[in-house]
């Protein structure tokens, strides 16, 4: 019995350590971990958590604070399991707010780059921290033209408003979906009148000044076209278009401002 007590002792301290880990991973992006890579990340966690909890509950300890909390005794291993909140019952409840405020502090940090832009800064690393390059380009491009490449040819241009952070998919929502096409060598050399001219667009223009509706806000006058060929853009309707990973999409240009 006084190993079963024991190790219900060591799962008290580990609790918060996959409670922490339970809240990053539900929060920021990660990739696919092993179980064994999850019962190390948590232990590390406890340990913090373990710490900070202690030293926390130490300074409540000082005259001046108006909550004093008893600290477990690191050999707890009671004759009873309903004494080991004996007295406790306080410093189990901020034990657990520890563990609960450290997952969301870290993960508001990590999922914005703090993190990882202050070991950059002191060249501690290179890594951003981000899952690959699909999540590092559209959060640092956000707000951005893109132009999509589809694996059938197909071209959209949009804003980006959502995109998978699941390292095993690739979809994309864009919103002011405009169709991009080609105009055909033997329309571009007829009559404008005939092809619907305002629907045309040379090397040096872009879809606001040919479309007000779709471009949105103001900003898609900076919006540059790559091609050196007359395009014709068509409006979609509705509030925007998602790209699956059955859309196969091939890549992503994002537009220069």
């Amino acid at each position: 019995m006084p190993t079963t007590l024991a190790a219900f002792a060591v799962l008290i301290f580990l609790l918060p350590g996959f409670l922490t880990d339970r809240i990053i991973a539900t929060l920021t992006p990660q990739k696919t971990r092993s179980d064994f890579r999850i019962v190390v990340d948590s232990l590390a966690w406890a340990f913090v958590d373990e710490v900070l909890y202690r030293i926390l509950a130490r300074a409540t300890q000082l005259h001046c604070s108006p909550v004093h909390l008893p600290l477990f005794p690191l050999n707890i291993v009671p004759d009873h399991i309903e004494q080991v909140f004996d007295g406790h019952t306080l410093s189990t409840l901020f034990l657990i707010l520890v563990s609960i405020s450290m997952g969301l502090v870290w993960s508001g940090l990590s999922s914005q780059g703090y993190v990882f832009a202050f070991l950059r800064k002191y060249k501690a690393t290179k890594s951003t921290g981000r899952i690959d390059v699909w999540q590092d380009v559209l959060q640092e491009y956000s707000g951005r033209w893109v132009r999509v490449h589809m694996k059938d040819g197909t071209r959209y241009v949009g804003w980006v408003a959502y995109f998978s952070e699941d390292p095993e998919k690739r979809e994309l929502f864009l919103s002011d979906v405009l169709l991009e096409t080609p105009v055909p060598d033997d329309e571009n050399s007829s009559d404008p009148d005939d092809l619907g001219a305002d629907n045309l667009l040379d090397e040096n223009e872009t879809p606001k000044e040919k479309s007000e509706t779709a471009a949105g806000a103001g900003e898609a006058e900076s919006l540059p076209l790559d091609s050196s060929v007359p395009l014709r853009y068509t409006e979609m309707s509705g509030e925007g278009i998602l790209l699956t990973e059955r859309a196969e999409i091939t890549y992503i240009q994002i537009l220069r401002d």
